[in-house]
C-alpha cells in the first residue's frame, strides 16, 4: 500500500505482483496539484523548481524549502484548506513524522515539487487487470475524489472501501479507522 501513484505505476510495470491495495491514493497527481494551489502559484512553484534544478546542475548546491510552509500546529491561518491543516497536524507533531522518524525534516529540495504535476494514472486504469482494493476516507478532501475518479476506469476485479468519517491522514494512525483498514486488507490479500 502507498499513498501516491507509485503502487499503480509498479503494478503496470511489474507483472510479478498478484494484487494491490491502495489507501488515500493520488492516482491523478496532475489534478491534485491543480487543486492544491491556484494557477499563478503553480506556475511560480514550477519555475522555482526549474531554477533550483538549474542551480543544482551548475553548482551542485541544493536549495531547500519547507513543504508545509511556516505553518505550525495551533498557528494555522484562518482559511487554510483542511488538507494542509491536517498535514501540519500530522507531520509537524509527535502524531506523525516527529515521533516515528526523528530525522524527519519539513524541508524538500527546491527542485522537487511535493507532487509530480504531470503524473496521472487514471486513463490507464483499464489496463490494470490484477485484483485491486481501493481504500479512501469518506471525508478525504483530495484523495477521496481522486479514488472516485480512478475506480470506475479500473479493470475488474476491483473493490472499493470507504471508511466513514475518515479524512486522508486519519487512515495513517487513528485506530478506529486503521483497524478497519488492516482487517479488510488482510482479508483481501488472503483471498488474492
Amino acid at each position: 500500500m502507498h499513498g501516491r501513484c507509485y503502487i499503480t505505476r509498479l503494478a503496470f510495470l511489474d507483472k510479478r505482483l498478484k494484487a494491490i491495495a491502495t489507501m488515500s491514493a493520488y492516482f491523478d497527481c496532475a489534478t491534485a496539484f491543480a487543486q492544491m494551489m491556484d494557477e499563478e502559484t503553480r506556475g511560480q512553484a514550477i519555475l522555482g523548481a526549474n531554477l533550483a534544478m538549474e542551480k543544482y546542475l551548475q553548482t551542485g548546491e541544493v536549495d531547500r524549502y519547507p513543504v508545509l510552509g511556516a505553518m505550525k500546529p495551533g498557528e494555522i491561518p484562518e482559511g487554510t484548506p483542511r488538507y494542509y491543516a491536517d498535514a501540519v497536524d500530522y507531520y509537524m507533531t509527535s502524531r506523525g513524522a516527529l515521533e516515528h522518524a526523528p530525522n524527519y525534516s519539513n524541508m524538500l529540495p527546491a527542485f522537487q515539487l511535493p507532487i509530480d504535476p504531470a503524473l496521472n494514472h487514471s486513463p490507464y486504469g483499464d489496463q490494470l487487470t490484477l485484483p485491486k482494493l481501493f481504500i479512501r476516507g469518506s471525508d478525504a478532501a483530495i484523495t477521496g475524489p481522486l479514488t472516485d475518479l480512478f475506480y470506475p476506469n479500473a479493470a475488474e476485479p476491483k473493490e472499493l472501501m470507504v471508511v466513514e468519517g475518515a479524512e486522508h491522514f486519519d487512515l495513517y494512525d487513528i485506530d478506529q479507522y486503521v483497524d478497519q483498514v488492516i482487517d479488510r486488507v488482510d482479508t483481501f490479500f488472503q483471498a488474492n
